[in-house]
Formats: C-alpha cells, sequence, structure tokens
C-alpha cells in the first residue's frame, strides 16, 4: 500500500469515528406527563417544551400549573434543564400559573398566546426576557420580577430586525401595572405594545433605552423616566392618549420619530443633550410651547407638523446655524432612525398642520439642507417657498428676533398677514426681508436704543411708521416667571405671568425678555 493511500484510509477512519462520537452526542428526546426533553448524554443538560408536533398533529401542553424544576431525572439520570425551548409551550390552552424555579434561558415567544396565564414567577440569575416570551397572555401585574434582569424584547441587530416581532409583554390586555427592576438596562421594541389597560408604569434607575411602539397603545397617564435614560425609540409612546405628562431627563441623547404622537402632553421641556428633533415627535399631541434648546443642530422634516396646540416656538439663542433637512430618508438624508419614501415628496413641510403659532422667539441663523444626491432637480424649486422652514407660519403675531442673528432673511414677513409686533435685540441690524406696505403703518417694530435709524435704512423697512426703541435691556431675566410682582407687556396691559410667551416685558420697572 503506498503512502498516499495510507493517507486516505488514515482521513477515512477518523472521519469514521468522529462520525461516531457525533451521533453519541446527539440530543434525544423523552417525553412525560406531557412535557418533552432533548437532552444531551455529553453535557447532562436538557431543554425542555410542551408545544410539538406528534406525527402530523400539533400537540399543546394542557395542564393549569407549570412548575419547572432545576432537574429532570430521564431513565435514571438527572438531566440540568437550561433552555425553554423557543415557542416551547406557545398556546398552551389551560396554563395559568407558571413557576420557574432555577436560571434557565427563556426561548423567545416561550409562553405566547396562553391566553389563560395570569402569574409568573421567574427566579433569581435570570437576565433576559426575549421577544414574545408572554405576548397576549392575561398577566395582570407586574411586580417581582428578577433583580438580575437586565433586558427584555431587545433583539441584538436593531437594523436588521424584523418588524413583526412582537414584544415580550405585548397585547396583554389585562395588564394593569408594571414595576420594573433596578437592574433592568434596556426594554426593546413593542415590550407592553398594546397593553390597552396598562395604566402605571415604574421605570428605576438605571434604564438606558427604551425601544421603538414600547408603550404604544398604552392607557398610560403619567410615567417617570431616570436620569440615566439615554434613548427613546421611533413609536415609543404613540398613541397613549390618555398620557398627559412626561417629564424628559437630561441625560437623554435621542428622541425618536413619533416618539409621543397622539398624546395628551401639554407640557414638555427638550433635554439639552438632544441634538435633532425628528418627524412628528409630537403630532397631534396639546403642546403650546416648546423650546429648541441651543444644542439642536438639525430639525428633520415635519418634525412640527401635526401639532395644532402649538403658540408659542422658541429657538434659543446661538450662534451655530440650525439646520432644517429637506429629506432624512435612510438611503438620501442623515437621520437613521427616521424613513421617508421618495415619491411622497413631503420632504420639508417643518410646521404642516401648525396653524395656530402666534409668538416665535428667532435665536439663532437658519439653513435649509439638501442632499446633494438626492434624485431630485433641487435647482427647479429653489426659489420656491417650500425650501423655506418658515414660509407656511401665517398666524404669527408676534416676533423675537435675537442678539445672535445675523441673517433673519428666512422670515417672509409679507406672508404674516396677522402680525402684530416686530421685536429686535441687536444693535446691528441682522439680513431682513421687506415688509408689505400695509404692514409698514400697522406693525409695531421695537429696536434697541439708537438703533432705530439704522432699521429704518433696511430696504422695505425705510417707510415704518411705528417704530419705537427699547430702554437698555442690562438687566435681563429669562424665564423669570415665579414671582408675584405684576408684569406687563409693552402696550402695558397686565399679563398673566405663568404663560408668557416669547417677547419684551417690564416687571417692577424693569424690562426682561422671555425667551
Amino acid at each position: 500500500m503506498t503512502a498516499a493511500n495510507l493517507i486516505i484510509m488514515k482521513r477515512i477512519f477518523t472521519s469514521f469515528l468522529t462520525l461516531i462520537v457525533f451521533l453519541s452526542n446527539w440530543a434525544s428526546t423523552y417525553k412525560s406527563d406531557g412535557l418533552c426533553y432533548d437532552y444531551d448524554e455529553a453535557t447532562m443538560t436538557t431543554n425542555i417544551y410542551g408545544t410539538n408536533y406528534t406525527g402530523s398533529r400539533m400537540h399543546y401542553y394542557t395542564g393549569e400549573t407549570l412548575i419547572i424544576p432545576e432537574k429532570v431525572n430521564i431513565n435514571g439520570t438527572d438531566y440540568l434543564i437550561t433552555e425553554i425551548k423557543e415557542s416551547g409551550f406557545e398556546s398552551s390552552p389551560n396554563l395559568q400559573t407558571l413557576v420557574i424555579t432555577a436560571p434557565i434561558t427563556l426561548g423567545a415567544y416561550s409562553f405566547s398566546e396562553c391566553e389563560k396565564l395570569k402569574s409568573i414567577t421567574l427566579p433569581e440569575g435570570i437576565t433576559e426576557i426575549p421577544k414574545g416570551c408572554f405576548y397576549n397572555t392575561a398577566i395582570t401585574e407586574i411586580s417581582s420580577l428578577p433583580s438580575t434582569l437586565i433586558s427584555i424584547s431587545v433583539v441584538n441587530d436593531y437594523f436588521n430586525r424584523n418588524l413583526s416581532d412582537t414584544g415580550a409583554f405585548a397585547r396583554c390586555t389585562s395588564l394593569k401595572s408594571v414595576t420594573l427592576p433596578k437592574s433592568l438596562r434596556h426594554l426593546g421594541d413593542d415590550t407592553f405594545s398594546g397593553c390597552t389597560n396598562l395604566t402605571e408604569a415604574n421605570i428605576n434607575e438605571n434604564i438606558v433605552t427604551i425601544g421603538s411602539h414600547c408603550f404604544s397603545e398604552t392607557s398610560i397617564i403619567t410615567i417617570n423616566l431616570p436620569l440615566s435614560l439615554k434613548e427613546i425609540h421611533f413609536r415609543a409612546f404613540i398613541n397613549c392618549s390618555n398620557l398627559s405628562e412626561i417629564s424628559l431627563p437630561d441625560s437623554l441623547l435621542l428622541l425618536g420619530a413619533h416618539a409621543f404622537s397622539n398624546t395628551s402632553i401639554s407640557e414638555i421641556v427638550l433635554p439639552t443633550k438632544i441634538e435633532s428633533i425628528r418627524s412628528f415627535t409630537f403630532r397631534n399631541s396639546n403642546i403650546s410651547k416648546l423650546l429648541v434648546p441651543v444644542n439642536v443642530k438639525r430639525i428633520m422634516p415635519a418634525a412640527f407638523s401635526g401639532m395644532p396646540s402649538l403658540n408659542d416656538l422658541i429657538i434659543a439663542d446661538s450662534q451655530e446655524t440650525l439646520e432644517f433637512d429637506y429629506h432624512a430618508s435612510i438611503k438620501f438624508g442623515r437621520d437613521p432612525w427616521e424613513n421617508f419614501t421618495q415619491d411622497t415628496d413631503a420632504l420639508g413641510e417643518w410646521f404642516y398642520g401648525c396653524d395656530n403659532i402666534q409668538n416665535l422667539y428667532f435665536g439663532r441663523n437658519i439653513a435649509t439642507w439638501v442632499n446633494p444626491n438626492y434624485e431630485f432637480n433641487v435647482e427647479s424649486r429653489a426659489n420656491e417657498d417650500v425650501l423655506n422652514p418658515f414660509h407656511s407660519l401665517n398666524s404669527l403675531k408676534t416676533i423675537t428676533i435675537g442678539k445672535e442673528v445675523t441673517d433673519a432673511s428666512a422670515l417672509l414677513f409679507e406672508q404674516y398677514s396677522n402680525l402684530e409686533e416686530i421685536n429686535l435685540l441687536s444693535d446691528i441690524p441682522p439680513i431682513l426681508s421687506p415688509l408689505s406696505p400695509s404692514q409698514l403703518s400697522s406693525v409695531r417694530i421695537i429696536v434697541p436704543e439708537g438703533t432705530s435709524d439704522a432699521y429704518k435704512n433696511i430696504s422695505g423697512w425705510n417707510g415704518a411708521t411705528i417704530i419705537e426703541e427699547s430702554a437698555s435691556l442690562d438687566n435681563v431675566i429669562v424665564d423669570s416667571y415665579n414671582t408675584d410682582t405684576p408684569v406687563y407687556n409693552l402696550q402695558g396691559i397686565r399679563v398673566e405671568s405663568t404663560i408668557l410667551p416669547a417677547g419684551i416685558y417690564i416687571k417692577g420697572g424693569k424690562k426682561f425678555i422671555v425667551h
């Protein structure tokens, strides 16, 4: 026999031995009392499940109570139960009580559609509750989850996740209250989505992310968010019609599109670290006043659209230009959390449906950002108002332009037929669009002391008849509401000091600015 033949024979023999070892380690299946176990004699471990095919027929676990022990005896040998198989007890028709006595890996959809399951006891040591685990069950309260729990419903690859996946407790319509352990870091997509009777959610400190649709279509009224929170994703609280109050922590970095659409929120303070305001974040809410913080760098398409109650918009003072994105899809824009399709042509419309904005504080220069790779002849529409974020604010009554603004030409005064007053805070006039003939005689213009001639020399402003100089604003108080001292506007009319729109006011004989 040649050396080559010996090598071939040796490889065949080695492969044969490998096959024997592989077959000896192949997990066998054991069934007892309606439960199934795929056990491995080499590792002395097994999984457990009750939903399985018997021949061509689906078999379900039929017991009312399921207690999963640490070990199971199979043919005289103890095997450690390490896992509940994916969909392992799905649709068990009579299951009402679940007790797991030792740490175990829960498979996705383990107990989904167990419509009578009311009580679950999970042991310390469990770190994850996967997607769909208790979907559409009869659980009424969640208050004693393991203190070792780190994540619920989390899918590791966010961008390649299956959007049809369901959350761990989604559609649990009997669920009324939730208390989450301090160990929890991540609430994944759809975790409590569709829990229509959920009114109370206690989120302890250390939570970092709240996933897409996490609390959508629940009945939550208020919710406290911890200082550890960094991300609220797409549609996290959409259609929570009873949600009327929420405080966003300053730790927040991401606030997703539609996050609070269709809620009853009337007041909101955006965190100072937020860098962009995404599309429809507060659509159909009751918010009447909104401050765009200094740290915001860009405004996505339709960011303020569908906010009919918005009356006061404040763009805080900054020397950094604020960019309004004309298109922000994954393919064509800069926001990976929003997906506009190109054929909608609804690519700007930042204020569509904001028909009641009356007071605007304009504290920084703005620009419109258009993706150069967008498959649309932007030049053909370059002179159209659609590229100007402020072209449709026809309800404006008062406009205040801050000291940092050098170019306010985006404010199309001639289009604002209800305009009554313009306050300008800079000693050096910024670039301004002209006033209409009627506005020259009807709009009250207030400028810093000693600057009226400079403002009158602006093209389109030289016929203004109601132009006044304000006194020195050295002692400026910003957003100073908490006082019993009467507050008056520049017309001498006393105003309610707790709901001041942006503008200049008099208090204690001194003028102050509300941004």
